[in-house]
């Protein structure tokens, strides 16, 4: 028997989760917009907290640049990583931007791992 817990309400028996990326079910935005600004987020507390050389407004955004994660608007860029790609494609190109701004790429790897293994929270707050 599979369980689930959202918003801290238990679901048990659960035979089918339906996943809509592009917004046919759901506010693809507002969905998915809250998801990479607190993946972005973390990530940049995350490398601060061991790098402190590292400017936190440029890294953000430049990971908000290149992931496609327009933060005035709380939008997600069309055709833009976020919009289109695999955890797996996301998370390499924040390794790049980490990269790009003087993190070795093994320490950049370690980072986005490390944000990779962390507990997904998608909310519908704007």
């Amino acid at each position: 028997m599979t369980t689930i817990q959202i918003n801290e309400k238990t679901f048990d028996d659960i035979q089918l989760i339906i996943c809509d990326k592009d917004g046919t079910l759901t506010n693809f935005n507002v969905m998915w917009s809250n998801w990479i600004k607190d993946w972005i987020d973390k990530l940049v507390a995350h490398a601060k907290g061991e790098l402190d050389y590292l400017n936190v407004s440029t890294l953000t955004a430049e990971m908000d640049r290149t992931l496609g994660f327009d933060r005035p608007n709380m939008t997600v860029v069309p055709e833009s990583p976020v919009a289109v790609s695999t955890l797996e494609k996301i998370a390499m190109s924040a390794m790049v931007v980490l990269y790009q701004n003087g993190v070795s790429w093994h320490h950049a790897q370690d980072m986005v791992e490390w944000l990779v293994s962390q507990p997904a929270e998608i909310t519908a707050d704007l």
